[in-house]
């Protein structure tokens, strides 16, 4: 690789224990931004050089080999190296996908000779030093008191709201994050072995949010031969994420509303002027908190095989595969506050829902490469590679939900995480129900599969000058299927890109031409004139340019 990368080694990262990997970065990389929201075990936002596009700035990551869109489940202690490439010389190589920058993430392998195992455990406290800065009562008051004046309106009767409070010390704690690992890692002339488990627990720093998460990192390669070799890698995490709540109730709610009724203990109603267009905070930091249930399941992995035919000549084959699967389950009570223009408690609203969601998502890949690397004279060196990968990738979503009168409801929802589900209502006419499903698979064009063959070289004299050429010709094709109720809408775009460019000082050429084509039910008719077309435009390009 060549052009703008930035190496990141394990030490550096390693003193800066988080959740999320990329969370150790911040800081550390001239002209990459990490946003964290300090939300538990949310994904910082990353950004490489600035927003590149209106449709996003995620950069593509590329864990030992495979490609992905984030690292959350793995642990920052099994993670040998980060590689951020960010000029297009360096990207070419990924084509589109790496317009928002490239993360190249090595996990950690065993050193020859060595068996170490180590035990690594940290604790850490979040605080949120910069809040927002708010009028207490009494200024609120004056300038809400001046505000009415000016409009010609009548005072306010502050009879009942005569508190101080500051909404934003009652949602925000001083929250705790700490982190177990353990690995343990050998090496002979044969075979090396690494495999590390870590436990993450973190709270967030709204009140009642706590996110866990178990992590397992597994990987094995056997020397047969001098000129032979298999490995495998494996990734594997568990987590429970936090329920995610907000601070914009605690940004807007007045200050002189108390919390509670000291009388009744319930939660106290705002002020007329605000209370229609949203609650007490602390409904939704307390009573709501943890009633979004969430499991997530996440292995990544590969199987690979090395051939050296020449000590010059390597070829390299691997099968990788990334499943994701998510669970959740949402329970929506009725929200009660105390009115104390009535002296009671009310409900704003007379009915609980229950939602859930499951969503699984499988990316499959493969990888041929060719590589040729030689030295001649102790000063020139010359590497050529040649290259086949080909990605697969299947979505599905399913989601469900019902809602029920309180008040008519024969059994209303218990305060049990064990009940919520959609079947503990039996009010099937206020079902929503809906799915999606994205397949995405390789055009076959001559019964051939092409999706990214790559050719590349370098030359350098004196070790020191580098001159790199890189020729790159994809075709992608994507079949999109959405399923809302019982109507269905099929959407089938297809994409010839063809990007050829050379970086080595001169320019980088990219021409695109895309087909699109809408049609519903019925395939079979598209599907024979697809190919056809794809074959007829291959034949247009290769005639024009």
């Amino acid at each position: 690789l060549t052009g703008s990368i930035v190496n990141v080694d394990a030490a550096t990262i390693a003193n800066r224990p988080a959740s999320n990997p990329l969370a150790s970065l911040q800081g550390r990389v001239a002209g990459v931004q990490i946003t964290n929201s300090g939300r538990a075990g949310q994904d910082p936002e990353i950004r490489i050089r600035g927003t590149n596009s209106i449709n996003g700035f995620a950069p593509l990551y590329v864990v030992d080999g495979m490609f992905t869109d984030n690292i959350n489940y793995l642990n920052a202690n099994d993670i040998e190296s980060f590689e951020i490439l960010k000029d297009p010389s360096s990207l070419a190589i990924f084509g589109v996908r790496g317009a928002n920058g490239v993360i190249i993430v090595t996990t950690k392998r065993a050193k020859m000779g060595q068996t170490v195992v180590n035990v690594n455990q940290s604790v850490g406290v979040k605080h949120v030093g910069h809040r927002m800065s708010l009028t207490n009562g009494p200024q609120f008051k004056e300038l809400y008191n001046e505000q009415l004046s000016n409009m010609g309106g009548d005072p306010f009767d502050y009879t009942y709201y005569q508190a101080n409070t500051d909404w934003q010390d009652a949602i925000f704690q001083n929250a705790m994050i700490s982190q177990t690992t353990a690995s343990i890692m050998g090496a002979n002339e044969k075979s090396n072995f690494y495999l590390g488990v870590g436990y993450t627990y973190e709270q967030g720093s709204i009140v009642g949010e706590e996110m866990q998460k178990v992590t397992v990192n597994f990987s094995d390669e056997y020397k047969m031969k001098d000129w032979l070799k298999f490995g495998v890698q494996m990734n594997g995490a568990y987590m429970l994420p936090a329920d995610a709540k907000n601070v914009t109730g605690a940004i807007h709610a007045a200050p002189i509303s108390p919390i509670y009724d000291d009388a009744t203990g319930g939660y106290y109603k705002l002020p007329s002027f605000q209370s229609s267009q949203i609650s007490n905070p602390m409904i939704d930091i307390e009573e709501f908190a943890a009633h979004n249930k969430a499991q997530n399941y996440r292995f990544a992995g590969n199987v690979y095989g090395e051939i050296n035919f020449l000590p010059e000549l390597k070829f390299r084959a691997a099968f990788s595969i990334d499943y994701l699967s998510n669970n959740s389950r949402l329970f929506t009570p009725v929200k009660y506050e105390y009115d104390p223009d009535l002296g009671t408690i009310n409900a704003r609203s007379d009915r609980e829902s229950l939602s859930q969601t499951k969503s699984n998502t499988l990316n499959a890949q493969q990888d041929y490469i060719l590589t040729y690397a030689k030295t001649f004279a102790d000063k020139h060196d010359l590497t050529l590679m040649a290259g086949l990968t080909t990605n697969f990738t299947n979505y599905e979503e399913l989601t469900g939900g019902r809602s029920q009168n309180v008040a008519s409801a024969d059994l209303p929802i218990p305060n049990d995480p064990d009940k919520w589900w959609i079947s503990s209502i039996g009010d099937t006419a206020s079902a929503t129900n809906g799915g999606s499903h994205l397949l995405v698979i390789p055009i076959t064009v001559s019964d051939v599969e092409r999706t990214g063959a790559i050719t590349e070289a370098l030359a350098a004299y004196g070790h020191r000058d580098v001159i790199p050429a890189f020729y790159e010709k994809s075709l992608k094709s994507k079949y999109a299927r959405d399923e809302e109720s019982e109507e269905m809408m099929d959407l089938i775009k297809d994409s010839i890109v063809y990007d050829i460019g050379y970086v080595a000082g001169g320019p980088f050429q990219s021409v695109g031409r895309d087909l699109s084509l809408t049609t519903t039910h019925d395939f079979s008719s598209f599907y024979a004139a697809r190919e056809t077309s794809a074959k007829k435009n291959i034949e247009d390009f290769n005639a024009d340019y």
